[in-house]
């Protein structure tokens, strides 16, 4: 009880502040008002602009002041940043009265007008400042004291980072490479619906909802509505959207919502022509992440490593990575419990390859139980994952091809007569074999750039934490 009355007085203390200083700040917010009017016209720069000016040049932008540090009742230290950059300012409060009766704080967004300088060696490793001759903020001074979600405040305060808008101009680079290389290759991209059958997720742990007296579910992933398009003469396509697990889990390891990139495409020979586009559009992603600016920034956050990939990715057969974990002394008793261990099946190909990219290959469903499939919520009949970093990051693979075939799967694991009638009838027509494949945006990123964990690659996520 005393924590709660202690927060109450603390929030009539804050109440009581703001009446008193109320007529300070209108006094303060009309002044700024006034200058912000006599400013207008101005050739406002972003950061990235501006520190690429001589010294001397006079420059007005706008930014979030990030820190503030006062070295003296009458110098403070400001640090800004916008979406382009960062610089830092000095402020003098005498040389400017008008900002004794400002209250300046970090996640402030202000104009500044001032002049680049050189900094003492002594003060700053940067390059030029800004000795600020005006500075206003772009906001109402004071604000009424209320309450917010405290962890999307946090998110929200923390997407302001430099680090982060680095990290989401990344994901917008991956998407755009993504799309790229697979519309080169004539796929069409399609959206579907997310609300399905239940019957059309066997066994996948997913969200159930009542859709006007009938089960349905939120969509795990797109592969049966892919495999209508192409069952309807769309060879080739492609979807980037939400996909939904209800998976539990006590670590922040999944996501209940997250964007997957599906591919579905008939073939020529084998499903190994769907490795090969796959593989193509994972090596343009790695040579345009290698190059792209902002990798320096999100490194200054979370440190990774340049990814070591040749140009001829290894394609590893089940056998051949069952022999490499059979002669590391791993007991493979049971095939897919020792190819759970990607990391140390990671770590064997980058001593053999020199490589953190390789392909594993001939997951056929007599090499794993159906049920691995299954509770994937996936119907293949020839699988294969493709690794980074020890993780893997796309599976893909031939799709069941016929509605008998699906139906058999679905038996085992124990769907009723019922289910059997949800089976989409266009499966019972005449098509190319077909497969598809799958990347989980999020975990890709993670894995890429050697995140902290899978939420940070997510905006505003959702978990079952």
């Amino acid at each position: 009880m005393s924590g709660k009355h202690e927060r109450i007085h603390e929030e009539m203390d804050e109440c009581e502040r703001f009446e008193i200083e109320r007529p300070q700040a209108e006094e303060a917010a009309k002044t700024v008002a006034q200058s912000a009017q006599s400013t207008r016209g101005l050739d406002l720069r972003t950061i990235a602009e501006v520190v690429n000016m001589s010294e001397g040049t006079e420059v007005t932008f706008y930014a979030t002041i990030q820190t503030l540090r006062s070295v003296s009742p009458t110098l403070d230290v400001l640090h800004f940043r916008d979406r382009t950059g960062s610089i830092h300012g000095m402020l003098s409060r005498t040389a400017l009265p008008m900002t004794k009766s400002l209250r300046l704080s970090p996640e402030t967004f202000v104009q500044v007008y001032g002049t680049l300088q050189k900094p003492l060696p002594r003060v700053s490793k940067f390059g030029l400042e800004v000795a600020i001759y005006s500075i206003l903020p772009l906001h109402e001074i004071y604000d009424e004291p209320e309450y917010s979600l405290a962890e999307m405040t946090a998110r929200i305060l923390d997407l302001r980072l430099p680090s982060n808008k680095s990290l989401f101009r990344i994901r917008a680079m991956v998407l755009r490479n993504f799309r790229q290389v697979l519309e080169d290759r004539e796929f069409i991209e399609i959206h579907t619906p997310k609300l399905q059958p239940a019957a059309t997720e066997i066994s996948a742990e997913t969200f159930e909802v009542d859709y006007y007296g009938r089960p349905a579910s939120l969509a795990h992933n797109s592969q049966l509505a892919n495999q209508l398009a192409i069952e309807s003469g769309f060879a080739r396509v492609y979807e980037a959207g939400p996909v939904f697990g209800a998976k539990v889990s006590k670590t922040q390891g999944t996501l209940a919502e997250s964007i997957n990139v599906e591919i579905g495409m008939t073939f020529g020979r084998s499903y190994h022509d769907l490795i090969q586009i796959v593989d193509d559009m994972l090596k343009s992603v790695f040579a345009a992440k290698q190059a792209i600016p902002e990798l320096r920034v999100v490194r200054e956050r979370w440190p990774s490593k340049d990814i070591v990939w040749l140009e001829e990715t290894p394609i590893i057969t089940v056998k051949e990575a069952l022999h490499m974990l059979q002669i590391d002394g791993q007991n493979i008793a049971k095939e897919h419990s020792a190819l759970r261990d990607d990391v140390r099946l990671g770590a064997l190909v980058k001593d053999k390859y020199m490589t953190d990219y390789f392909i594993l290959d001939e997951l056929s469903t007599n090499k794993r139980p159906i049920s691995v499939e299954l509770a994937e919520g996936r119907h293949w009949t020839d699988l294969f994952s493709i690794f980074l970093r020890g993780q893997s990051i796309c599976t893909g693979g031939q799709w069941v091809p016929s509605k008998t075939e699906l139906w058999d799967m679905m038996k085992q694991t124990q769907a009723t007569e019922d289910d059997n009638g949800n089976c989409p009838s266009g499966l019972d027509l005449s098509t190319p074999p077909h497969g598809g494949a799958s990347i989980c945006l999020e975990h890709f990123l993670e894995v890429l750039l050697e995140l902290d964990g899978v939420t940070c690659a997510s905006l505003f996520h959702s978990d079952s934490g």
